[in-house]
């Protein structure tokens, strides 16, 4: 991307001067096309074996390069020389001032009028903007900038907060689910294991079953008395008149 400027330098016409203006901090984007012409003629460009350009900027410092020989068809030499216009000259605001200088080989040396760039300040810089009349607007920038930053560290605070209690909230829910469970399964074991009902009305009387055999009668037995006295017929008719005293 660049844009061509062609000026026209008569080294017998000094008086007649070219100025192009560029803006602070273009980079390599004006090429520039010089037409040496000699008293309203081409300049003859054989014997010319290299061309230089030098610029005094504005504070003083020098530029130094070198221009390219534009040839034609059968490559020869034209009186046009092509020349782009460094970065280094966009960086200060001001007027560059410019001369060639053309080299022979035969050490010949010719160097042409002046001619000049104005380099203009751009519209918005941002030394302008941090100077001290505009310090009052950053600090309110910066002052917000703040503000913006403290809210959303506070809502994700609050955000951790709630999410905690949350947190804790499931947590007691599930620790109650779990109680419920654990006394409903106890209710349950003890209605099996343990509970019983009420009870329930008398059933009705059984049949009378069928009677024993009878049992044999006891050879011995106590009177009222604390007597131990024979109850069998055998033993009554051979002890009849013995009985024993139970002490």
């Amino acid at each position: 991307m660049e844009i061509p400027y062609t000026l026209i330098i008569d080294l017998a016409r000094p008086l007649k001067s070219n100025t192009i203006l560029i803006s602070e901090g273009d980079a390599r984007s004006r090429r520039l096309y010089i037409v040496l012409m000699n008293n309203g003629k081409k300049l003859d460009m054989k014997d010319v074996q290299t061309v230089t350009i030098k610029g005094v900027k504005a504070d003083d410092t020098i530029l130094f390069g070198d221009c390219t020989i534009v040839t034609d068809a059968e490559g020869q030499p034209t009186n046009t020389v092509t020349y782009v216009l460094p970065s280094a000259l966009a960086d200060l605001p001001g007027r560059t001032t410019y001369t060639l200088t053309l080299n022979s080989e035969t050490a010949e040396l010719i160097t042409t009028p002046e001619f000049y760039t104005q380099t203009n300040r751009q519209l918005y810089d941002e030394d302008d903007y941090l100077s001290e009349s505009d310090l009052s607007g950053f600090r309110d920038y910066m002052n917000r900038s703040l503000a913006a930053a403290t809210a959303a560290e506070h809502a994700k605070a609050q955000a951790q907060t709630s999410e905690t209690a949350a947190g804790v909230s499931a947590s007691h829910a599930q620790a109650s689910e779990t109680a419920a469970k654990q006394y409903e399964e106890l209710i349950e074991e003890q209605i099996r294991n343990h509970i019983k009902g009420p009870v329930g009305p008398q059933g009705e009387k059984g049949e009378t079953g069928p009677a024993g055999a009878d049992g044999k009668t006891p050879a011995f037995s106590i009177n009222s008395a604390g007597h131990l006295i024979a109850t069998s017929n055998n033993l009554r008719r051979k002890n009849r008149w013995q009985q024993l005293r139970l002490t």
